[in-house]
């Protein structure tokens, strides 16, 4: 609906990818490295995504159809080692 928004939010692990559809939808994102909100506007067809961790909030500046997918990047260094794993064979 148009003039629709959201709170300002972030997401401790998810990223957050915005797809439009069809209408006009800006997102806001509060960037931690800098003091400034990049804005983008995106009309039918094209799409941007929040990194886990940034303040972010939309709008619908018309009537909108826009995809909101959520997903996780699993870490492959998430593991810490203190022994490494075998078994009890001898050779």
């Amino acid at each position: 609906m148009k003039d629709g928004y959201c709170s300002k939010h972030k997401h401790e692990h998810k990223f957050n990818k915005f797809f439009v559809e069809s209408g006009l939808f800006q997102v806001d994102v509060w960037q931690e490295d800098y003091a400034l909100i990049d804005t983008t506007i995106l009309k039918a067809g094209e799409s941007t995504t929040v990194k886990p961790g940034c303040d972010h909030m939309f709008k619908a500046l018309e009537d909108s159809v826009v995809y909101e997918i959520y997903w996780v990047e699993l870490d492959g260094k998430d593991i810490i080692r203190e022994t490494i794993g075998g078994t009890d064979e001898t050779v």
